[in-house]
């Protein structure tokens, strides 16, 4: 899947934040592969279908920012609009 990536794969480990082994020790367990991994193991689901899926999830994300990107942009007086819920009511606790 394409993604928009700022800087390089590991640009967080220049600043310290992460080690390598720590990224790759976290990438080697990462949830969304693993299970995917799973599923194709069990023969629940065919590289086929996932393939299939990722294609679905991509058109689906494109037509996303395609239609984001033709809209126009909302007046400024609407930037404060839909920002939070004002409630009626306090609760008090003891």
């Amino acid at each position: 899947m394409r993604h928009i990536q700022y800087g390089s794969r590991f640009a967080f480990l220049d600043i310290g934040y992460r080690s390598e082994a720590e990224y790759l020790d976290w990438r080697a367990r990462e949830p969304v592969a693993s299970f995917e991994s799973a599923l194709l193991a069990q023969d629940i689901i065919s590289a086929a279908e996932i393939a299939e899926m990722q294609s679905d999830i991509e058109q689906e994300v494109k037509a996303a920012f395609d239609f984001a990107e033709a809209s126009p942009f909302p007046p400024a007086a609407h930037a404060y609009t839909d920002l939070y819920q004002v409630t009626c009511f306090l609760r008090t606790y003891k």
